[in-house]
This record gives C-alpha cells, sequence and structure tokens, in this order.
C-alpha cells in the first residue's frame, strides 16, 4: 500500500493551511533534513506485507550552498506517523495520481 505524504499540489495546501512548520518538524523527526527535500518529486510510504513502513522521497543534492546540482532518490524507515489532520491525496500510480488517466 503506498500513502502519498506530499507532492507539489500538496506542498500548496500545507502552506496555505500554516502547516509548513509541522510539516518540517515531521521531516526531522523522521532523521531527515527538510532543506534535501525537492519539492516537486513525491513524498509517500510505502507498507509492505510485513507491515514495515518506509518512506520514500527525492532528495536535491547541492553544492556548498548553490543550486541544485542533480537530484537522487531515497527512503528510510518510517520512525513517526503523519497527523491524520494533514491534506490527503491521492497516491501516485505508474507516475499518474490515481483515478485519473
Amino acid at each position: 500500500m503506498t500513502q502519498l505524504v506530499c507532492n507539489e499540489e500538496l506542498f500548496d495546501q500545507f502552506i496555505e493551511s500554516g502547516l509548513l512548520s509541522e510539516l518540517d518538524t515531521w521531516w526531522q523527526a523522521n532523521g531527515l533534513i527538510w532543506s534535501d527535500y525537492w519539492v516537486n518529486a513525491p513524498v509517500t510510504i510505502e507498507t509492505d506485507l510485513q507491515g514495515n513502513r518506509t518512506l520514500h522521497y527525492v532528495a536535491s543534492i547541492h553544492e556548498a550552498g548553490g543550486p541544485t546540482v542533480k537530484t537522487v532518490p531515497r527512503s528510510t524507515p518510517l520512525l513517526v506517523e503523519p497527523p491524520a489532520h494533514w491534506p490527503q491525496g491521492a497516491a501516485p500510480v505508474n507516475g499518474r495520481k490515481a483515478g485519473k488517466r
């Protein structure tokens, strides 16, 4: 099962709802640095058959504070669940939003 936590569209909703600081706190609670997240890519949580949950995101690699050099897919075990009151979106399926063709 895949759960969409954030993407470009949902990121705008976090800003409009005043939840950006909560997103940053959650990101840090999962051992990540917010400035590493590539905002144009989705952040998803995958649950495997054993119930293990993994956070998937795309990191942006910076060169000494300069512009983004490249983006790299990353994953890490989920340590802290996202709050239930956050904006919800349909998880991407094969690069498309679920339900859209």
